[in-house]
């Protein structure tokens, strides 16, 4: 009987440490069914953000919900894996249980057998029982991990395609609608400028180290510009939205002073480098520049300021076509309107009327002063354009009075004094949109006029024709005008003799005349610097504006609504 009690106590000792080696087994697979759950509702919620976010490309969000039901059905497999593995450990357990009773079958041995845990692991021996297979923690994390890397690398290619689409969008929209659908608002603003300003700030395309957006947009307008290359509204349309979102650039964009040191390390170096710290230089809104309301000035990378050098070189572009085109209209008319039409024989005693040539000409100015009325061109490049324009009409009429003797004539003078005149009365009721310095281009064909109608010429002496009459014109001008004019109205003469000798001798002394010294150039460059006039403080609204119908159907221009502090 002692015996028997001190087996059944050690075998009770026994089973009791089994079942707490069981119950810690039991806790640790509990734990990892449910990491593993865990795991299963942080991929699901994934899953169901990327659908969400891309619910126009449903093929790839059929194929994510398959993945993701295999994932499920993987786990629950591992699951029933598992119970049936604890269910094979269980008659293990009760073997490994009735071989360490006793090697020979006893009725003791045999009373106890069902005392033990079926459970109970089949090692031989009890105080190292077999914890339950369950999933691996690294396995599971890898796992997590390669779905994570596909999900990333999905998101970042439809994110591509979209953005892909919106470029699209916009460039379509400014090659094709933009002068249709983009105006301007009631300041002036011009709706395009904005349009393209506030997308790059919303892509953030100004701090991309490489895009090809761009360029894409630099082309998109050449191509717009290259359809009606002599059409005066098209010319100042783009013009103003170009000038304006040159001035919006030249407001917002910097260089980043944290990395000016780096940056001249590497000049000495890199090309682009080089390139691109010329353009910071040049680019970089000065102290005094004013920023634009509601942006932030921005970092900006190499591509925001080749682009900005573009857009300058496009306005100075636009400019010339402007200017040659208007040029051309005037060309014949000009060569035309210095001659006075012959009268009639029945009205020689009246005053000849101005031919069609000044009406062409007045006509020329007054189209071309619309489209910038129109077009909300800024006073910083209308002023110097008409100033432009008019020294153009100065040197083909002066030019064109000097080669030709017929028209050096008393009549003529009056005629052509008549058509400055008509001229100058246009200039006064052009809005001031042409300046005083642009009439006053036309000294040197308004003072060959006035020594061509002045009275009593032979009194004159030479410096009341330089000095007073005709300050502008030189020497050999006045010679020339003096030699070669004739009254074929009234008969008078011209200059004295003795005034003509002292004109010779003067030109004489001069050892810097050369021949046909006494043409004007036509200067056809630019005559002011775009960048210099870019930093102006243009009045521009951002917001406001009506957004066109092919962007306000468009979910991913929807930002246009709001304001640019709110994008």
């Amino acid at each position: 009987k002692d015996e028997t009690a001190s087996e059944i106590a050690e075998l009770k000792s026994c089973v009791d440490k089994a079942l707490l080696d069981v119950d810690a087994a039991i806790r640790e697979r509990d734990t990892v069914t449910t990491e593993s759950a865990i795991a299963l509702e942080t991929l699901n919620s994934r899953i169901d953000e990327e659908l969400a976010l891309n619910a126009k490309l449903q093929t790839d969000i059929e194929c994510l919900s398959r993945e993701r039901d295999a994932l499920t059905q993987a786990l629950e497999e591992a699951r029933l894996h598992g119970g049936i593995i604890g269910k094979e450990n269980e008659s293990e357990r009760e073997r490994g249980m009735s071989s360490y009773s006793t090697p020979t079958k006893t009725p003791t041995t045999s009373r106890f057998t069902g005392i033990l845990s079926p459970l109970m692991s089949p090692s031989t021996e009890l105080n190292t029982p077999e914890t339950p297979l369950t999933p691996n923690d690294d396995d599971a994390a890898a796992a997590l991990e390669r779905e994570q890397a596909e999900l990333d690398a999905r998101k970042a290619k439809l994110e591509q395609m979209r953005s892909h689409n919106d470029y699209s969008v916009l460039l379509t929209f400014i090659e094709h609608h933009a002068l249709r659908d983009a105006g301007f608002m009631e300041n002036g603003t011009p709706v395009l400028a904005c349009i393209i300003f506030r997308c790059l700030l919303k892509w953030g395309t100004f701090e991309a180290e490489r895009t090809s957006l761009f360029d894409k947009i630099n082309d998109s307008m050449n191509l717009s510009l290259e359809r009606a290359p002599e059409d005066y509204v098209l010319l100042t349309y783009w013009l103003s939205n170009a000038f304006t979102l040159l001035n919006l650039l030249h407001r917002t964009l910097k260089s980043s002073s944290s990395n000016s040191k780096a940056n001249r390390r590497k000049s000495s170096t890199f090309l682009l480098d080089r390139m691109a710290s010329r353009f910071r230089s040049s680019s970089t809104p000065l102290a005094s520049s004013p920023g634009v309301k509601g942006v932030e000035q921005i970092n900006a990378k190499y591509p925001a300021f080749l682009f900005k050098q573009q857009l300058a070189a496009f306005v100075e572009k636009v400019y010339g076509m402007l200017r040659d085109h208007m040029k051309k209209d005037m060309s014949k008319a000009l060569a035309e309107c210095i001659q006075a039409p012959r009268p009639n024989r029945s009205n020689s005693a009246k005053a000849p009327k101005l031919s069609e040539s000044w009406t062409v000409i007045i006509e020329t100015l007054d189209k071309c002063q619309k489209a910038m009325v129109s077009s909300y061109v800024p006073r910083e490049l209308e002023k110097p354009f008409f100033v432009q324009v008019f020294c153009f009409i100065n040197v083909q009429m002066f030019n064109a009075l000097l080669l030709r003797r017929e028209c050096c004539s008393f009549s003529n003078g009056e005629y052509i004094k008549m058509g400055l005149a008509t001229l100058e009365e246009w200039s006064i009721q052009s809005n001031n949109v042409v300046s005083e310095e642009a009439w006053e281009e036309l000294r040197f064909i308004r003072q060959a006029v006035q020594l061509l109608v002045i009275d009593h010429k032979p009194k004159k002496t030479l410096n009341e024709l330089s000095l007073e009459l005709c300050p502008q014109l030189t020497i050999q001008q006045l010679y020339r005008i003096s030699t070669m004019y004739w009254d074929d109205k009234f008969g008078t003469e011209t200059v004295s003799s003795d005034v003509l000798v002292d004109m010779k001798a003067r030109m004489t002394q001069d050892s810097n005349t050369q021949k046909n010294s006494f043409l004007l150039d036509d200067d056809s460059s630019v005559q002011f610097s775009v960048d210099a006039i870019a930093g102006h403080d243009l009045e521009v609204q951002l917001s406001g504006f009506s957004v066109p119908e092919t962007m306000l159907n468009n979910p991913s221009f929807a930002f246009l609504v709001c304001d640019p502090a709110q994008q």
